[in-house]
């Protein structure tokens, strides 16, 4: 496995990447024998990530001037979509896996369509905000997935957009301080490998407005204060455990200080994932790189 640098937007892909069976992949394999467990450890922890959406969605709403229709691409369980339904938005989404699809029906009541994005070409300009978490870094195209995502949304609708921030400046110092091998190097299911002005050259490039970037929590720090969790499962689920207490904590005292702090990792770089918020342009006059 070899990983090269794209060319146009500078983020680190997998050399020679073949996708002919990714779409089997995610549609039977994915929550059956890689993540076997996530759909009812993410419903058991949906206390804490309702608080994750309804700050996402509400800065979405405050963009747009109220709520919209929605579409969540990757929707897995139907996590965010049920968050948004409760919040009052229309509530549309995608996701390629059988067993998440039928998790969404049983336990929200939420008919998600499958398939992937590119099974819908014929959509646009139907949804005024979208949401794509952990969708880039496994498409063996992710300009042709934000085109795509472009062209769906109305004028002046939003996304919310989330990828691993990869080879990060705490990831390059555990692997000199600790002797770790580059861990969250994953090819069998992470084709593309992003940071911040990678991202970021990428939405802009094909036509978005930034309006908001911010980190989620450094979970690296952990390790480097001696709670080594890369090679420690037990480990990994205790700081995780901290990192929802410390959230949840900051977010019932404000929301805005969790925003804030979040917003300052991302301009020094930091952080486990990247967010962004971005529009399409009400115009293509708007805009000085419209495609």
């Amino acid at each position: 496995m070899r990983l090269t640098k794209e060319r146009k937007y500078g983020y680190q892909k997998v050399d020679n990447f073949e996708d002919s069976s990714a779409r089997e992949f995610y549609e039977r394999a994915f929550y059956s024998q890689e993540k076997p467990e996530y759909l009812v450890k993410s419903h058991k922890e949906n206390d804490y990530w309702e608080k994750i959406w309804k700050i996402r969605l509400n800065l979405m709403e405050q963009n747009l001037g109220a709520k919209g229709r929605i579409l969540d691409v990757g929707a897995s369980g139907g996590f965010f979509l049920g968050t948004a339904q409760k919040q009052g938005w229309g509530i549309e989404g995608i996701e390629p896996s059988s067993r998440a699809i039928e998790y969404a029906k049983n336990k929200f009541g939420i008919k998600l369509k499958q398939g992937l994005l590119q099974d819908y070409t014929k959509i646009e300009s139907r949804y005024n905000a979208m949401h794509l978490a952990f969708v880039l870094e496994h498409m063996h195209n992710p300009e042709s997935v934000m085109n795509q995502v472009f062209k769906m949304l109305k004028p002046n609708g939003v996304c919310w957009v989330e990828v691993p921030n990869d080879f990060n400046l705490l990831q390059r110092t555990i692997t000199k301080q600790l002797k770790h091998k580059e861990w969250w190097i994953v090819a069998k299911h992470h084709v593309n490998y992003f940071n911040y002005d990678s991202l970021s050259k990428l939405l802009t490039g094909v036509g978005f407005e930034e309006l908001d970037r911010m980190a989620s929590f450094p979970v690296e720090l952990f390790a480097l204060m001696g709670k080594d969790y890369i090679e420690d499962n037990k480990v990994g689920i205790e700081i995780h455990k901290m990192r929802m207490n410390m959230e949840i904590n900051i977010i019932n005292e404000d929301p805005d200080i969790l925003l804030n702090m979040y917003r300052s990792f991302a301009m020094s770089g930091i952080g486990r994932t990247c967010n962004f918020l971005v529009r399409k342009p009400r115009s293509l006059s708007e805009n000085s790189d419209p495609r």
